[in-house]
């Protein structure tokens, strides 16, 4: 018997099948998305897009046909020119490639809490392009390890600034945790309306700080608007007898009077940032058993890093540090 097609019955169309089969195909084929790099949950794009993209792909509704495939980015090597994410620098890069610059070293953490107010996502597409593009470095090889960035090639000739070299472990380390202390700062004066500035030190200067950075305080008049401190960032890498040599040698240039004609500061703050609160609590018992800092003991402050990191830590103006003879008492930055 035939159907009113003409067609046997009990038989398959041959076009049918091919479309059942076809449709069988396309329910077990696995859906792509947009990939990134394999690189930390930090350095990936937004869950979203590829639900999104789930999600369309399953809509009834035909779609055009789209290039949508991204191979996978290296994480410390640049990707060959054909795979690179496209970049026109903007604005916006500009002020990234700065603000690497100045810091010497960041970590993607770093940079997100200095840009809270950008899109997570667009920081980290404009870093993973200004990486590949050769404006930025990665430090490390470590994969599972943060991602550091320093400024490249094409980045210090854009800023008209030297290119640094490779820099070991220690280095990165110790400049992140000087980083930390600068985001926490920046963070903290710009809902103060207060001036903060980071500021070089020279080459010559008689003693060799982690930091120098100035307040300004425009609400107040002026001879008591401004105040100054030098920064140190202790690893606990140093034995307590050197670290508190290192506060000697404040002492000295303190009573020496050269800061003054050098730098032109009246006073100053030493600030000590610690890892653990137990080297805090060491460092200033080291410092009050030293009899040469009987005179200059007060511009020594102290502090562990837990007491102004976390979202719910104190901010790092508050009253979270330690000074040797009153460690009952914790002090802030702020003028009282």
């Amino acid at each position: 018997m035939t159907s009113a097609g003409g067609v046997p019955r009990g038989s398959r169309c041959p076009s049918n099948g091919r479309l059942e089969f076809a449709r069988q195909r396309g329910a077990e084929a696995p859906q792509t998305g947009l990939e990134t790099a394999p690189e930390t949950a930090l350095e990936t794009v937004s869950a979203a897009i590829s639900v999104s993209s789930k999600a369309n792909s399953s809509s009834p509704i035909p779609r055009q046909k789209t290039d949508s495939y991204r191979p996978r980015l290296p994480r410390f090597a640049r990707a060959k020119q054909s795979h690179r994410p496209p970049l026109a620098l903007k604005g916006r890069d500009l002020q990234l490639l700065r603000t690497v610059s100045d810091y010497r070293l960041i970590s993607t953490r770093q940079v997100l809490r200095l840009f809270q107010d950008d899109s997570r996502d667009g920081i980290y597409r404009r870093l993973q392009a200004l990486f590949h593009h050769g404006y930025l470095d990665r430090i490390g090889t470590n994969p599972n390890a943060p991602l550091v960035y320093g400024l490249g090639r094409r980045g210090a000739e854009v800023l008209e600034v030297s290119h640094r070299k490779e820099v070991a472990d220690p280095y990165v380390a110790h400049r992140l945790m000087i980083g930390d202390f600068r985001v926490a700062m920046t963070r903290a004066t710009r809902t103060r309306n207060i001036v903060f500035s980071w500021r070089a030190m020279p080459t010559d200067s008689p003693v060799k700080p982690d930091g120098f950075f100035g307040l300004q305080f425009p609400d107040r008049p002026d001879g008591k608007n401004r105040a100054f401190f030098f920064l140190e960032a202790d690893r606990s890498t140093m034995t307590r007898e050197r670290y508190v040599q290192k506060l000697v040698n404040y002492g000295r240039w303190y009573q020496g009077a050269s800061h003054t004609e050098s730098r032109g500061l009246k006073r100053f703050r030493v600030l000590t940032v610690t890892k653990p609160e137990e080297r805090t609590r060491s460092l200033l018992e080291a410092a009050m058993r030293c009899s040469e800092l009987d005179n200059a003991l007060p511009m020594f402050w102290f502090a562990s890093e837990a007491r102004f990191a976390g979202s719910a830590a104190a901010s790092v103006v508050d009253p979270v540090w330690h000074v040797p003879g009153a460690a009952s008492e914790l002090r802030g930055l702020l003028p009282g």
